[in-house]
């Protein structure tokens, strides 16, 4: 992974603030308390996020910027030539949010969201399998925060021994013994529990199956009483079900007459509608209607004639002047337009006067020459008093000028909204007149039209009101009568055509309901809609009190299908559970077996348990091995690679350290300051080399010069220079600008009032 860019944004004491990294010593530089460590901060947050806010912990608002309720850094990042950008942002009383993005050609494509889902994309860009334990991981390796570089030199070697081992799963081996004892434990007693139920379901079944046998013969009594029953109320429901198909029948005919009536019905319309016709085209709203505009229109137009006076005459009042109409007004508009246009030239002129009389006051001083043009000043204290009258003079008349201005704009803007108004009016009566000649037109065709109505249909047309009423009346007839012939037209169309007599329908009806209880009158002359209406409620009754007792019978019916279905299921039930019981007895033998056989794998596997897993089993002892050997090679692989300046290293047993230099074997304690720094780097990079299972190819170091004397950072320095020339990238931030010599690039990191300020140098 290399690191191309870090932007911060209200992060910490950095308001806005990126950083473009390179391949090389990159060196972050500047004095304690400037946001060196802050930048090393934001880089871990986003691309290792966790419910930990910070890199060591702590509230999400200590990250925030003073004043800042949310914060954003973004991290550009390199890995086998592909780039991503991750994003982290962290807000105040809201969840924090975190993306990764993959960038091709330029453009950003989403890879994941979410804490979980971008630590899991960048532990296995990173070849980690773990996403958990990745932070942890990179704080252990290629990440030194402040203080912590030679940390686990420093530690005694059984922490050594488990903080190594926890990065390769040790605590997995523990916490598997402990499950293991724990579920064997509770295995052996739910077994034993097991067994002993077993035993006591063996006698049970024994004692169900002799009541099932009993039972059985009381159930099949039961169930041939039932089928009899069911065998007589089918044949009754049968008999029902005529009667109702035969009623059924009975009430399509009666559909049959009445529609025969309705063809009668339709004949009779067809004559009114021949003499109703002359009606179609006249519509009697059409003339309320204009009566109505003609009237409001007229007082609309009275009413804004009105408006306009008033406009005029407040006009006049405000502004002194008698004016009459709209031509008057816009004139007065005219001249006040160009008035303003002459005080604003008049504020220009007065206003550079005062500015370059200013000027001239302010240069003029005790000198004896003019400071603008050269010339020789006798008194330049008089020519300061004429300048300062002069300004004075020239001030007051630009009061008076604005105080003018404002005045004049006052009245300027009133006349603009007046005389749109006025023009808005006067167009709108202009237009309202038109529309009035032209509806008073209308109505005057429209009252001729209705008299010559009532002359061809033989009315009263001496009286215009009241021909109209009676064509109203009329109208509002032709309207119903044309309604029920179309209704019925249009349900002759959707029929089939009769092609059986009125009088055939009524005899094949009394055929029908003869044996049926229903008694009808079939005289012809007695037929009619009322006949029909009566006819069908009396059929209707029948038929809902046959299919009230059909109901009934059914429900009977689906009652006792019901309970012999039941009676038979059980009996099949019965049957089948002592079917099963000889299974279950056979089967229970089989399980009381298998209990037996469980037991004992259980104690083989807590005695395998107890011999290979745990701290001290066989697979931590075989871990702690060869864990120690690959250690010690990775890491004297990277001290020979790197020229650190110690020749090599060796891990005991017991993870004790010593380091061999000139040939001799010196314990870990004996190191100098520079030596323990080259042995931490080496043993950092070597962890990372194991557990990402591919050689790292950056390193971060934060302070690493702490508690360094001159000489040792000096030779810190040489073996940055030598790790820089193997890694393609080193980040260093530190206070010692001595740096300076051997970065590639160097970023100095000050603060000016609570802001942290980066730039390259």
């Amino acid at each position: 992974m290399i690191i191309r860019s870090i932007k911060l944004a209200d992060f910490l004491s950095h308001r806005n603030t990126e950083v473009e990294l390179c391949d090389g010593i990159n060196a972050l530089v500047g004095p304690n308390g400037a946001g060196k460590s802050s930048i090393i901060e934001a880089l871990y947050i986003t691309l290792f996020p966790s419910t930990h806010t910070g890199i060591r912990g702590g509230r999400k608002e200590l990250l925030l910027h003073r004043g800042s309720r949310r914060s954003q850094v973004s991290v550009v990042f390199e890995v086998g030539g592909r780039m991503f950008r991750a994003v982290r942002y962290v807000n105040v009383g809201l969840s924090d949010e975190v993306r990764l993005y993959e960038l091709i050609n330029g453009e950003g494509r989403l890879r994941a969201t979410g804490f979980e889902s971008v630590r899991s994309e960048v532990a296995e860009l990173m070849g980690v399998r773990s996403s958990e334990t990745v932070g942890d991981l990179v704080k252990n390796t290629i990440i030194s925060l402040q203080d912590e570089l030679t940390r686990i030199l420093e530690l005694n070697p059984s922490d050594r021994r488990e903080e190594i081992l926890k990065l390769f799963g040790l605590d997995y081996l523990v916490n598997s013994l402990e499950v293991v004892k724990s579920v064997c434990s509770k295995k052996q007693a739910v077994l034993a529990s097991e067994r002993m139920d077993r035993e006591q379901r063996l006698q049970r079944l024994r004692d169900e199956e002799e009541g099932l046998r009993a039972e059985v013969l009381k159930l099949q009594r039961d169930y041939d009483v039932k089928q009899r029953e069911l065998s007589e109320l089918k044949k009754a429901i049968g008999e029902l079900e005529l009667k109702r198909t035969r009623l059924s029948e009975a009430l399509k005919l009666i559909d049959l007459i009445e529609q025969a009536l309705a063809y009668r019905r339709l004949k009779e319309l067809e004559n009114e509608l021949n003499y109703l016709s002359q009606l179609n085209e006249w519509d009697p709203l059409k003339l309320k209607d204009l009566v109505v505009k003609v009237r409001d229109l007229g007082e609309e137009i009275d009413g804004c004639r009105r408006r306009v006076e008033n406009y005029l005459s407040n006009a006049s009042t405000n502004l002194g002047i008698s004016i009459t109409n709209l031509m008057e007004l816009n004139d007065v508009a005219n001249s006040i337009a160009l008035r303003l246009e002459g005080i604003a030239r008049n504020i220009a002129r007065v206003e550079s006067l005062i500015e370059l009389y200013e000027v001239y006051l302010n240069k003029v001083g005790e000198a004896k020459a003019c400071p603008i043009c050269g010339s020789s000043i006798n008194d330049p204290m008089a020519i300061r008093d004429k300048l300062a009258i002069e300004i004075a003079a020239l001030s007051s008349e630009l009061r008076e000028l604005r105080a003018e201005e404002k005045e004049l704009l006052s009245k300027r803007s009133y006349l603009v909204n007046a005389l749109n108004e006025l023009r808005a009016l006067i167009n709108y009566e202009e237009a309202a007149s038109r529309i009035l000649s032209k509806y008073v037109e209308e109505l005057r065709k429209e009252e001729e039209e209705a008299l010559s109505l009532c002359r061809r249909l033989n009315l009263d047309s001496s009286d215009l009101s009241k021909c109209c009423g009676m064509l109203e009346e009329l109208k509002n007839k032709l309207v119903r009568v044309k309604a029920e012939y179309d209704s019925l037209k249009t349900e002759f169309e959707l029929r089939e055509p009769l092609h059986t007599s009125l009088d055939e329908l009524v005899a094949k009806l009394a055929s029908y309901v003869k044996d049926l209880g229903v008694s009808l009158d079939h005289s012809l002359a007695s037929i009619n809609k009322q006949w029909v209406l009566e006819t069908r409620s009396k059929l209707m009754n029948a038929l809902r009190a046959i299919e009230e007792e059909l109901r009934n019978s059914n429900v009977k019916l689906s009652d006792l299908s019901t309970r012999l279905g039941e009676v038979k299921g059980m009996l099949e039930r019965v049957r089948l559970r002592i079917s099963e019981l000889s299974n279950e007895l056979a089967e229970l033998r089989r399980e009381l077996d298998e209990l037996r056989v469980k037991e004992k794998a259980v104690s083989i596997l807590l005695s395998f348990s107890n011999k290979y897993l745990g701290k001290n089993g066989e697979l931590a002892k075989a871990l702690t091995t060869e864990a120690r050997r690959v250690l010690e090679e990775l890491t004297n692989d990277v001290l020979r690679h790197f020229r650190l300046g110690v020749n090599s290293i060796k891990i005991g047993g017991d993870f004790n350290l010593s380091y061999v230099i000139n040939g001799e074997e010196l314990p870990i304690r004996n190191a100098s300051g520079g030596e323990k720094v080259s042995i931490a780097i080496a043993l950092r990079l070597a962890l990372a080399e194991m557990l990402m299972e591919r050689a790292p190819t950056t390193i971060i170091l934060d302070e690493p010069t702490t508690y360094l004397d001159e000489e040792n950072k000096e030779k810190l320095f040489k073996v940055l220079k030598n790790v820089a020339n193997n890694l393609r990238q080193v980040i260093v931030v530190t206070h010692d600008e001595k740096i300076m010599e051997i970065a590639d690039k160097v970023f100095l990191v000050e603060n000016e009032g609570g802001v942290s300020y980066v730039r390259s140098i």
